[in-house]
């Protein structure tokens, strides 16, 4: 029981130090962050507050990333696409006027059913 208190209280602090909202600014600062995710999945990107996610399809030896789309959680609608990505490429889109790229560092398909992708997204300030 102390500790249900400890934390409904810990919490109600947190709260009244006015958290993150969906109404705040993405705060991903200056740096690029690297992230990697599994084919046919669908991730949240770190260090965005919940705000970013990324869709990704297959991804192929030959080919690259393919159906890559990144979606805005306010709406969630799709803020851009590309039908492939190869190693290098970019993506650059805006959410609430910020600027975006999104780039493709590198994929490995090596792996049956789990092949993966690392991506980078930099703020454009």
């Amino acid at each position: 029981m102390n500790l249900l208190v400890l934390f409904v209280a810990l919490f109600a602090m947190g709260c009244e130090r006015g958290g993150p909202t969906s109404e705040d600014p993405l705060q991903i600062g200056t740096e690029t962050l690297q992230f990697k995710m599994l084919q046919r999945t669908t991730t949240t990107v770190p260090g965005v507050m919940g705000r970013i996610s990324l869709k990704l399809g297959d991804v192929e030896t030959a080919r690259g990333a393919e159906d890559v789309e990144v979606i805005d959680h306010k709406d969630g609608a799709a803020v851009a696409s590309a039908r492939l990505m190869g190693t290098g490429a970019v993506l650059s889109f805006e959410i609430d006027k910020t600027p975006y790229t999104l780039q493709l560092v590198e994929y490995d398909a090596s792996h049956i059913l789990s092949d993966t992708a690392t991506f980078t997204l930099r703020l454009d300030r």
